[in-house]
C-alpha cells in the first residue's frame, strides 16, 4: 500500500475528532504524563481536535483500558503510553492511515504505529520491523512499506474499534497489545509520526515481562512463535523461551 496516497486525506480533516477518535491512557507517573502525552498538542486540551481520557491509580491497566473503552462512543479508541508525545498532525495522519487500511481490509481489528512482521527472505523467515516514529532519541528502523500488515503492534499506541477488550487476566500489563493482535485477525501499522521518549533502557526484560510472556507463551501455543517489538516468545526442547 502506498502511502502517499493517504496524505491526500488529511487536508479536509481539520475539525474536532470526538466522534472519530478517543485517545485514552492509563497514568502510573504524572512528570512523564506532563512532559510528554499531557502537553501533545494534538489533544483538545492543548487546542488540538482529540480528547483525552485517563484513568489514575489502576493496577490492572488493561482494566483500565476496558474502562476507557465503554466511556466512549468514538469510532476509534487509541490507547497511548503517557511517554509518548503527539504532534499537531498526529491524529490525522493516523485516520488517514486508517483509511487506506479500511478500504483494502474493513475487517481490521488493530492499528498502531509500530509493529513486527516475519518476512520470507532468501536464506529464511526473518523477523523485520515497521513503523515511523522516533524511539527515544533514535529513529525507527522501519524496513517495510506503510502501510502494512504485521503481526504484532507495540503498546504505546494501540487504535481498536468498540468491540474489542483487553485480557485482564495477564498477570502484567506486559504483552496485552500482541495478545489483542494474535486474537485479531488482520493487524496493520500506518504511518504517523511520534515521539516514544521512554526513560527505561532495559539491559535485560525484567521478570514482570518473563510472567506475561509465560502466560502468552500458555495461550497462544498454536501461533508460536510469537513475535514483538522487544522479543520473539518461542518453544525451545518444549519449553518458553523468550529471544529478546
Amino acid at each position: 500500500m502506498n502511502f502517499g496516497a493517504a496524505n491526500t486525506l488529511t487536508s479536509g480533516l481539520r475539525r474536532p475528532l470526538t466522534n472519530q477518535l478517543h485517545i485514552c491512557c492509563a497514568v502510573a507517573d504524572e512528570d512523564v504524563f506532563n512532559e510528554n502525552l499531557g502537553r501533545s498538542p494534538c489533544l483538545q486540551a492543548n487546542g488540538g481536535t482529540v480528547p483525552l481520557a485517563t484513568r489514575r491509580g489502576w493496577s490492572n491497566v488493561p482494566a483500565a483500558y476496558n474502562d476507557m473503552m465503554e466511556s466512549t462512543d468514538a469510532t476509534y479508541r487509541a490507547f497511548i503510553h503517557e511517554d509518548v508525545y503527539l504532534p499537531k498532525e498526529f491524529a490525522y495522519s493516523l485516520l488517514a492511515g486508517i483509511r487506506v487500511v479500511r478500504k483494502g481490509n474493513p475487517w481490521w481489528d488493530v492499528v498502531g504505529v509500530a509493529g513486527t512482521v516475519w518476512v520470507d527472505q532468501p536464506g529464511g523467515t526473518v523477523k523485520m520491523y515497521a513503523g515511523n516514529y522516533k524511539d527515544r532519541d533514535d529513529p525507527s528502523p522501519n524496513e517495510v512499506e506503510l502501510p502494512a500488515q504485521v503481526e504484532t503492534v507495540d503498546e504505546m499506541v494501540i487504535v481498536t474499534k468498540s468491540n474489542r477488550r483487553f485480557d485482564e487476566e495477564n498477570p502484567f500489563h506486559h504483552l496485552m497489545a500482541a495478545d489483542m493482535c494474535w486474537r485479531g485477525r488482520a493487524v496493520y501499522v500506518v504511518d504517523a509520526w511520534c515521539h516514544h521518549n521512554c526513560r527505561v533502557k532495559w539491559k535485560r526484560l525484567p521478570m514482570e515481562f518473563a510472567v506475561s510472556a509465560g502466560y502468552m507463551y500458555r495461550k497462544h501455543h498454536d501461533r508460536l512463535p510469537l513475535s514483538t517489538n522487544c522479543a520473539t516468545i518461542q518453544k525451545v526442547n518444549g519449553v518458553c523461551s523468550i529471544v529478546a
